[in-house]
């Protein structure tokens, strides 16, 4: 079954895992596949067909054995990671708690971990807030993702990445979309958009500096409303606790 939104429709599969597909061109994550074609033209409700070969939905029909497979892992996890690139990714994503209860709630959450405090806190984040992806949710999938960054050059980052994972609830579609649900599992599996992989690519660069971090995060930050934003605040969460161990 087929939902549709304005640049991007998302097709509800029998084993109940969601594939998107979106215009050629726009950042990948892990559960989509971009091809040209006009999302208006699917109309919401209509059926789904795949097969080996041939993926269907209404008038869209996309060959599969055409398609590219990009790889949505880190390309590598670096040995050091520049202190003060660091630092200036954490200085761009502070921000103050809004008047919003649920940004209390992340942004307290946040600072919490990032001073040393359990991941279970941080894992209770899961579903907070409201959309097809919750800030809580894409926080924590920033956060998976800058401790997987520096999981060699950081142990303590490695043991804590594994007891954020252990601390998720199972499983996550009573607490969260289904959607996010699948967000996380990627993330957990160490998948990411290509833009989150862009910001952690830029960091873990030999050339890294902070010109071309603050380049790669605000290229995050425009993803979705607040989406990039939020995982945005994960990230530099994890790494802002990372940082005596670079």
């Amino acid at each position: 079954m087929v939902s549709t939104h304005r640049r991007v429709i998302n097709l509800l599969l029998d084993d109940g895992s969601l594939v998107a597909v979106l215009p050629a061109g726009n950042p990948l994550h892990p559960w989509a596949l971009a091809t040209a074609f006009e999302p208006s033209l699917v109309q919401e409700g209509a059926p789904v067909w795949v097969s080996e070969k041939v993926l269907a939905a209404g008038p869209l029909r996309i060959d599969l054995e055409g398609l590219e497979t990009v790889d949505l892992r880190l390309r590598r996890r670096p040995l050091h990671v520049p202190t003060d690139a660091v630092m200036h990714l954490v200085q761009l994503s502070a921000r103050p708690a809004g008047e919003d209860p649920f940004d209390r709630k992340l942004t307290a959450a946040l600072r919490g971990f990032s001073d040393g405090g359990d991941p279970l806190e941080l894992a209770s984040l899961v579903g907070l807030g409201v959309g097809l992806t919750p800030s809580g949710d894409d926080a924590l999938v920033g956060a998976l993702a800058g401790l997987d960054l520096v999981s060699e050059c950081s142990p303590d980052a490695r043991l804590l990445r594994q007891a954020l994972v252990k601390a998720l609830p199972v499983p996550l579609e009573p607490r969260t979309t289904r959607l996010s649900a699948q967000m996380l599992r990627a993330a957990a599996d160490c998948l990411y958009a290509e833009p989150v992989l862009a910001l952690l690519d830029a960091l873990a660069s030999k050339d890294a500096s902070p010109a071309s971090v603050e380049r790669a995060a605000e290229a995050l930050s425009r993803l979705g409303h607040r989406s990039g934003r939020d995982t945005l605040l994960g990230i530099a969460a994890a790494l802002s606790r990372a940082i005596p161990h670079l």
